[in-house]
């Protein structure tokens, strides 16, 4: 038996047939999804930090606006807490420098051959108002000491943290002002070395009170000597008038006459008369010399020594140093927003070869005239970015970057 031939398709049946073999769109989606899993953002990151070079174009133009010379750049909005240990410490170091030329000067003066101190109650007035200021010293500076520390931001992008030791704004900021405003001294606040003491007043006050309570030390060492001498000798004087004494009872009681034992009494009294007052000055000048010996000694120390965490306060005070000695401005910079998303297309007719990233920040400066004492521009940029991944290439394309007011 001879098989019948199977008639050809039609067109249309064929194109049935083929729709037939397509799977469901509602229940069996192609292949074609791009999934980003947790941690696959980095591309986003970079967007967003891509806007910091428009978001600090407003800062050049604002400082050569402000005809600027030098400007310290800070992400440290407390400047008044950070800028106390330089006023402190200035105000110390002159107490101290004139409590020990005090000090220095009456003792010279004691050990001179006159031997006679310049008229004044020691321990009082000016000198003890000096000693209670620099007795508190290590206090006071120990509390300025626990807020020098900068406030820094805190970066988070998405699930990533940005470690504020390397803060890419304040890079991006000297970026743009080297390269715009050469002209410009720029200093970045905690990025700079400790000054030689002929470069800073406030070093050079730290060194000559070092010399100076050498010198005082030095000059304590003969008196020291001289007034245990003149102790031992008053000693020894009361020590014959109290012999002499007991020889007059002892004569009156025997019936014997006195007046070679009074007189004994009387030379040693008028020798107390003068050896007395002499011993107590010069007990109250080397006490007030050994005080003040200390006193400083306790600040020189406290100034160079770091609290857990912290900068020496005098190390703090240095790094404000320039902002009195020199007219110039402080440009404070802050990061205060930065994140990132992921925009992943799913597509169920083709496969996605693509990714697109959306990044923004928010970047705030204010620029601050020492010399006026207030804050003379200030702004706040919002910048939002997208870029595409081609994940065939790898290569990233800004499709957008906008400013929201």
């Amino acid at each position: 038996m001879t098989d019948t031939p199977k008639a050809a398709a039609t067109p249309t049946e064929v194109l049935v047939d083929l729709l037939k073999s397509l799977p469901d769109a509602q229940t069996k989606p192609l292949a074609g999804a791009t999934t980003l899993k947790d941690g696959a953002g980095y591309p986003g990151e970079l967007v967003a930090l891509s806007q910091l070079n428009d978001a600090v174009s407003s800062v050049v133009t604002a400082l050569r606006d402000l005809k600027v010379s030098q400007v310290l750049v800070v992400e440290d909005r407390a400047l008044l807490d950070s800028d106390a240990p330089y006023l402190t410490l200035t105000r110390q170091f002159e107490a101290a420098g004139a409590q020990l030329t005090d000090a220095t000067q009456l003792v010279e003066e004691f050990e001179s051959p006159s031997g006679e101190v310049r008229s004044k109650s020691i321990g009082t007035g000016a000198a003890q108002i000096a000693l209670t200021g620099l007795g508190a010293a290590p206090k006071v500076v120990g509390e300025f000491a626990d807020v020098v520390g900068l406030f820094r931001t805190s970066y988070t992008v998405a699930a990533r943290t940005v470690s504020a030791t390397g803060t890419p704004l304040v890079a991006e900021v000297a970026k743009a002002v080297t390269r715009n405003l050469p002209g410009v001294a720029l200093r970045v606040d905690a990025f700079t070395a400790t000054p030689d003491p002929q470069d800073s007043a406030l070093m050079q006050q730290w060194v000559q009170l070092q010399t100076a309570r050498d010198e005082l030390a030095r000059a304590t060492v003969s008196l020291q000597a001289r007034t245990a001498a003149l102790t031992a000798a008053h000693d020894r004087l009361e020590g014959d008038r109290s012999t002499y004494v007991a020889a007059v009872v002892d004569a009156v009681k025997a019936g014997r006459p006195v007046d070679a034992a009074q007189a004994l009494v009387a030379d040693v009294d008028e020798k107390l008369v003068a050896a007395g007052p002499e011993a107590q000055r010069a007990k109250a000048v080397l006490d007030y010399a050994q005080d003040t010996l200390t006193s400083v000694g306790t600040l020189l120390t406290t100034a160079v020594t770091a609290p857990p965490g912290g900068r020496a306060p005098l190390q703090a005070a240095i790094a404000r140093e320039p902002l009195h000695t020199a007219a110039g401005h402080v440009l404070f910079v802050s990061l205060d927003s930065i994140g990132a998303d992921v925009i992943t297309p799913a597509s169920q007719l083709a496969k996605s070869d693509f990714a697109r990233y959306a990044g923004g920040l928010q970047v705030s400066w204010m620029v601050y005239d020492v010399a006026r004492r207030a804050v003379v521009a200030a702004n706040v940029k919002r910048q939002l970015g997208v870029a595409t991944l081609d994940l065939s290439s790898g290569r990233v394309t800004i499709n957008a970057s906008t400013e929201l007011v």
